[in-house]
């Protein structure tokens, strides 16, 4: 489940956001830790994957596919390795799991590049927000609600524009609780045994048991039906 807006019953709440608070939320904190650390072995499964459809035999493929820095690169290498070698079911399933894995990677980014944050009103969950929107917000604080500039004169500003200014910062804010991370994480670790199975599955003339199994995954069945529906 993914996050959700910050509940309007809860708006005149005191929170802290991109601060060192989550120090009061230990077990959230551990979980998106995990969420963050598990990611290296995705990346590490799908650069195993691109030596198997390159049949190479030595660790070339996997080093350059673990040079590449940005994650279209990376996904365009693979995609045309998979697009070159597979075809039939095993292309199908190939293009099930990596939508899968786009899906997982979008979440697990919001977690690694966002700022976090916490509100003791809500017990079960932690605050998130872009990190740009934090910037905004905390540029407009200092430059028009606080006049902290290190520089020029104050900056006159109405009740009415300050209380716009908090307004659009809450409407930016979102909540993350214990279950929407949890299951982030049973995505994540999902998503590796699909990779691991499809890597198996290629390398040991496509067993019919495994490719039973991958299709079998709730999350593998309905990206197989979006695809055979397109």
């Amino acid at each position: 489940m993914a996050r959700q807006p910050l509940p309007k019953s809860h708006r005149k709440h005191p929170y802290t956001i991109a601060s060192l608070g989550m120090d009061r939320k230990p077990e959230l904190a551990s979980l998106i830790g995990q969420c963050l650390m598990h990611w290296s072995n995705i990346e590490l499964q799908m650069a195993l994957l691109l030596g198997v459809l390159l049949d190479a035999t030595n660790e070339a493929a996997v080093a350059v596919y673990l040079s590449l820095r940005a994650g279209r690169v990376r996904q365009d290498a693979i995609n045309a390795a998979a697009n070159t070698v597979l075809n039939g079911d095993a292309l199908e399933l190939y293009r099930a799991i990596t939508a899968f894995q786009r899906s997982v990677e979008t979440e697990r980014n919001d977690l690694a590049h966002g700022c976090f944050g916490v509100m003791e009103r809500i017990t079960d969950g932690v605050l998130w927000m872009e990190s740009q929107h934090v910037a905004n917000f905390m540029l407009d604080f200092w430059n028009k609600v606080e006049h902290s500039t290190p520089s020029g004169p104050k900056m006159p500003i109405s009740t009415q524009d300050k209380d716009r200014i908090y307004s659009q910062n809450l409407d930016r804010m979102f909540v993350y609780r214990e279950r929407d991370i949890k299951s982030s994480l049973r995505d994540i670790e999902a998503i590796w045994r699909d990779l691991g199975s499809f890597i198996y599955y290629l390398g040991n003339s496509k067993p019919k048991e495994i490719y039973d199994r991958i299709c079998a995954e709730p999350h593998i069945q309905a990206e197989l039906k979006k695809i055979r529906a397109a």
